[in-house]
């Protein structure tokens, strides 16, 4: 073995002559696995600076400084060591051993007595949330601040939003269109009074029907004819006094709609001279829709108007 050793232990690289500190590092007492058990100056199992199983300086088995290889300053390998034990690393992911009398594992430095988390029991706390690569992270944390790893929204508990804010930060009723403090005026994801795309409402004389809810298509007037819309507008020609062989004008399945963004559309599926906005609109044709637009169906048998909210 060379001189000097270097400390195994991660993070100590203290460097130290293993004869003259009993096979430990003098910072740490992590024992180097290349170390003799002799000690400091020592050359054998004997007590300090004895040459055989005698006490220090006596001739017998019985001489002062003791004798024996129990006497103090002990001369064999169980004086001392008895409350630290021979004892496998602490550390689940380390096959070192901690040698009796140390502190340290001298594979990991890991020590003695060191409890890892190996899981939570079952109906125990979860513990603190981790990183996909087991660092512990602060709940609200999106990265990890040891290996950069992004972390899953299940890591950690979501923190209540609180209550919104207008973009300079001023507290503010959920339906407000403007900040009472500042004026500024607070948009649609903030105030929670706004819904989360377009809406449309055909109104045909004092009926009213939803077709776009929230940027989604809501057209069940027929189930035959799912997401097309004409029977609800025969039924409502119908009931504004519109003969029954003129409502047939409109067929059950006379309109189709879009949501592209903010922006909706309708297209011509009716076979039956059909006007949008008092102009021609042709079958298969597609046009968008504005607040106030007017659709007349089925050769004039009914005219329904647009209410577009976005």
């Amino acid at each position: 073995m060379a001189d000097t050793v270097e400390c195994v232990r991660p993070n100590c690289g203290e460097v130290f002559d293993p004869d003259q500190t009993g096979g430990s590092c003098p910072s740490c007492q992590t024992p180097h696995p290349d170390a003799t058990t002799s000690g400091p100056g020592g050359g054998d199992d004997t007590g300090g600076g004895g040459g055989d199983d005698t006490g220090g300086g006596s001739g017998d088995d019985t001489g002062g400084g003791g004798g024996d290889d129990t006497g103090g300053g002990g001369g064999d390998d169980t004086g001392g060591d008895e409350s630290k034990p021979e004892v496998s690393c602490p550390d689940p992911d380390c096959s070192g051993t901690i040698a009796a009398g140390a502190d340290y594992c001298s594979a990991c430095g890991t020590e003695r007595g060191t409890e890892f988390d190996t899981g939570s029991e079952e109906g125990g706390e979860s513990g603190p949330p981790t990183c996909p690569n087991g660092h512990e992270v602060d709940p609200d944390a999106q990265f990890c601040p040891q290996c950069g790893e992004s972390i899953p929204d299940d890591a950690g508990a979501v923190e209540d939003e609180g209550p919104p804010t207008c973009p300079n930060g001023h507290e503010v009723d959920a339906d407000a269109q403007f900040c009472p403090e500042c004026g500024e005026s607070i948009p649609d994801d903030v105030s929670g009074g706004a819904s989360e795309g377009p809406s449309v409402t055909l109104e045909i004389g004092s009926q009213a029907y939803d077709v776009i809810e929230d940027g989604e298509i809501t057209v069940d007037d027929d189930e035959k004819s799912a997401d097309v819309f004409g029977t609800d507008a025969r039924r409502a020609a119908q009931a504004e006094g519109v003969d029954a062989s003129t409502a047939r004008q409109i067929h059950r399945d006379y309109l189709s709609f879009r949501v592209d963004g903010d922006d909706c559309y309708v297209t011509n599926e009716g076979r039956n001279p059909t006007k949008y906005n008092g102009d021609g609109f042709d079958q298969d044709e597609e046009r968008q829709l504005n607040d106030g637009d007017t659709i007349d169906l089925g050769a004039g048998a009914v005219t329904a108007v647009v209410q577009l909210d976005n």
